[in-house]
């Protein structure tokens, strides 16, 4: 049966998402608050208040003013214990779990390391109930699970892409967690919640197209066009490791080998740091010393650095026109400003079409964060229905 757009029943759907989604911003407003923002009558926002708090979406959370009362002086808030969601990140040697309420609260963090001699689905599930167990949340509350995978996945068998792997993420990884957790699993490549996080809270607020290339252990991009996230037809899109670049030996499929990848992640940036007689067990520390430019030769790695990385982003620019390029990931945060306006100098040697490029602003947990986004954008829509303000991803 086909529901009639202009019905009064999705008139009350549309009005109830709008609101819901502006006490998901503002936390609390008052009746006359809400009648501002959505322009809704005062009959309107009365029922639209009574049917909300009858469905135990939303509850009064206290008064407008010390000296007003009555009706209009409440304020409205979400009810955030609803449900709760997990964003987790799978980093070297241990996993991050952050839990949030329905507002996007932060209720717990748990970092626990990883075991070689225990399955990675046991230690992601270990983490997600001791998230709970300290936050004291009923873990029937847990409505989803979005983890950070370490470069492209099958969505089919949640396996990873060809050319990237991690110990005991295999064809059993996710169908054990959904065993273990009885919730909706959501396992999406890192760079992308990278972006969404970037999107929402970091350099490119405002923007709404951009692209944020991640320089880490792997490489990758988030590509960003018209403000949602575009994933391509196979979920690929901003594998830029693989582009075939000067300098730089063929990619070779289903290996990160080759390409854009042997030029700029963090193996391939710590080579360039010894060539030029730099060293440190930390490449981050060497890429933040060589920002500084204290002496010739921090000052030619930089530029040699810029220049590498200069050669992928062209590449971005000539076939997306981002307008804005973000470095992110280990070498992106470790080389700041100077990085970046060396990679956007470098640039304009290259290119008339006009970009920014920025270091990204968001130097700790950019991927769980992303994660817990992309986990409330997945419970808004199921709790509340609706199109999602959050909803950051291609339909």
């Amino acid at each position: 049966m086909s529901v009639n757009p202009a019905s009064p029943a999705m008139a009350r759907a549309i009005n109830d998402r709008m609101a819901l989604d502006l006490l998901f911003e503002h936390k609390k407003l008052s009746a006359p608050q809400l009648r501002e923002l959505t322009g809704l009558s005062r009959p309107s926002i009365a029922d639209l208040l009574e049917r909300l708090q009858e469905n135990e979406l939303i509850q009064i959370v206290g008064e407008s003013g010390r000296k007003r009362r009555g009706p209009n002086a409440k304020l409205y808030g979400l009810v955030a214990d609803r449900a709760y969601l997990a964003g987790v990140d799978i980093r070297r040697d241990e996993v991050e779990v952050a839990l949030a309420d329905l507002a996007g609260d932060t209720a717990a963090t748990v970092h626990r390391p990883i075991n070689p001699k225990q399955r990675l689905s046991d230690v992601i599930r270990r983490s997600v109930v001791a998230a709970a167990e300290q936050a004291d949340i009923d873990a029937s509350k847990l409505h989803t699970v979005v983890i950070g995978a370490p470069g492209a996945v099958d969505q089919a068998t949640g396996e990873l892409g060809p050319g990237y792997a991690f110990p005991s993420w295999d064809a059993e990884f996710l169908p054990e967690l959904v065993d273990a957790l009885n919730v909706p699993i959501v396992l999406e490549n890192e760079v992308n919640l990278a972006g969404v996080v970037e999107l929402r809270h970091g350099a490119a607020q405002g923007r709404q197209d951009l692209v944020v290339l991640w320089l880490d252990r792997s490489v990758g991009a988030s590509v960003i066009l018209d403000g949602r996230l575009r994933q391509g037809a196979t979920g690929a899109a901003g594998e830029v490791s693989k582009l075939a670049l000067p300098g730089a030996p063929p990619p070779i499929a289903g290996k990160a080998a080759g390409g854009f990848h042997s030029l700029v992640s963090t193996g391939a940036v710590r080579e360039l740091a010894v060539e030029h007689d730099l060293t440190g067990k930390d490449i981050g520390g060497v890429v933040t010393e060589a920002a500084r430019e204290s002496s010739a030769g921090e000052t030619d790695f930089l530029a040699a650095l810029a220049d590498r990385i200069a050669l992928g982003a062209l590449a971005l620019v000539a076939t997306i026109d981002p307008g804005l390029i973000v470095l992110a990931g280990e070498i992106g945060v470790a080389g700041g400003e100077q990085l970046s306006d060396a990679v956007e100098q470098r640039l304009g040697t290259m290119t008339s079409i006009p970009v920014e490029v920025r270091p990204t602003a968001l130097s700790e947990a950019p991927i769980v964060t992303g994660a817990l986004l992309t986990a409330l954008s997945i419970a808004h829509d199921d709790i509340y229905g609706g199109a999602a303000a959050l909803d950051l991803y291609e339909s």
